[in-house]
Protein backbone atom coordinates (compact mmCIF):
# COMPACT_ATOMS: atom_id res chain seq x y z
CA UNK A 1 0.00 0.00 0.00
CA UNK A 2 1.33 3.86 -0.32
CA UNK A 3 0.85 4.69 3.18
CA UNK A 4 3.73 2.24 4.48
CA UNK A 5 5.94 3.85 2.00
CA UNK A 6 5.33 7.17 3.06
CA UNK A 7 5.96 6.42 6.38
CA UNK A 8 9.49 4.92 5.55
CA UNK A 9 10.05 7.71 3.26
CA UNK A 10 9.70 10.47 6.04
CA UNK A 11 11.54 7.88 8.60
CA UNK A 12 15.01 7.87 5.94
CA UNK A 13 14.66 11.79 5.46
CA UNK A 14 14.68 12.30 8.97
CA UNK A 15 17.24 9.67 9.89
CA UNK A 16 19.73 9.89 6.98
CA UNK A 17 21.01 13.61 7.61
CA UNK A 18 22.49 11.92 11.10
CA UNK A 19 24.25 9.80 9.17
CA UNK A 20 26.44 12.25 7.35
CA UNK A 21 26.41 14.96 10.07
CA UNK A 22 23.60 17.47 9.06
CA UNK A 23 21.91 17.54 12.17
CA UNK A 24 24.54 18.86 13.74
CA UNK A 25 24.60 21.90 11.03
CA UNK A 26 21.07 22.04 11.38
CA UNK A 27 20.81 22.71 15.39
CA UNK A 28 24.10 24.64 15.02
CA UNK A 29 24.85 26.28 11.81
CA UNK A 30 28.58 24.83 11.78
CA UNK A 31 29.81 21.05 10.24
CA UNK A 32 31.33 19.07 11.82
CA UNK A 33 34.83 18.82 11.71
CA UNK A 34 35.17 15.53 10.39
CA UNK A 35 32.29 15.93 8.25
CA UNK A 36 35.55 15.25 4.88
CA UNK A 37 36.60 12.22 7.10
CA UNK A 38 34.39 9.66 6.07
CA UNK A 39 34.31 6.17 7.94
CA UNK A 40 32.41 3.41 7.32
CA UNK A 41 29.10 2.39 9.27
CA UNK A 42 30.80 -0.73 9.96
CA UNK A 43 34.28 -2.49 9.71
CA UNK A 44 34.33 -5.73 7.37
CA UNK A 45 36.87 -7.61 8.41
CA UNK A 46 39.48 -8.73 6.19
CA UNK A 47 39.50 -12.54 4.77
CA UNK A 48 42.81 -12.61 6.22
CA UNK A 49 41.80 -12.03 9.90
CA UNK A 50 39.13 -15.13 10.04
CA UNK A 51 40.81 -18.65 11.05
CA UNK A 52 41.25 -20.97 8.73
CA UNK A 53 39.29 -23.87 8.30
CA UNK A 54 40.76 -27.58 9.13
CA UNK A 55 38.91 -30.51 7.19
CA UNK A 56 37.57 -32.17 10.54
CA UNK A 57 35.67 -28.67 10.79
CA UNK A 58 34.21 -29.47 7.57
CA UNK A 59 32.85 -33.12 8.68
CA UNK A 60 31.31 -30.87 11.94
CA UNK A 61 29.30 -28.52 9.65
CA UNK A 62 28.11 -31.75 7.80
CA UNK A 63 26.80 -32.89 11.03
CA UNK A 64 25.12 -29.49 12.08
CA UNK A 65 23.97 -29.60 8.81
CA UNK A 66 22.07 -33.48 8.67
CA UNK A 67 21.04 -32.39 12.59
CA UNK A 68 19.77 -28.89 11.28
CA UNK A 69 17.88 -30.53 8.26
CA UNK A 70 16.47 -33.25 10.37
CA UNK A 71 14.95 -30.82 13.04
CA UNK A 72 13.42 -28.55 10.19
CA UNK A 73 11.47 -31.92 9.21
CA UNK A 74 10.50 -32.86 13.14
CA UNK A 75 9.00 -29.16 13.34
CA UNK A 76 7.00 -29.24 9.79
CA UNK A 77 5.33 -32.48 10.61
CA UNK A 78 4.34 -31.21 14.31
CA UNK A 79 2.87 -27.84 12.25
CA UNK A 80 0.86 -29.50 10.10
CA UNK A 81 -0.33 -32.32 12.83
CA UNK A 82 -1.14 -29.55 15.05
CA UNK A 83 -2.92 -27.61 12.32
CA UNK A 84 -4.94 -30.93 11.62
CA UNK A 85 -5.61 -30.90 15.41
CA UNK A 86 -7.03 -27.07 15.66
CA UNK A 87 -9.15 -28.06 12.66
CA UNK A 88 -11.04 -31.13 14.33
Amino acid sequence: SFIPLVIASVIATVVAPGVDGSIQYMLTGEWPADIWARTPAFRVPAASEFPTIAPWDLLAYLGLGIVCGLMAMLYIKALFRIEDLFRA
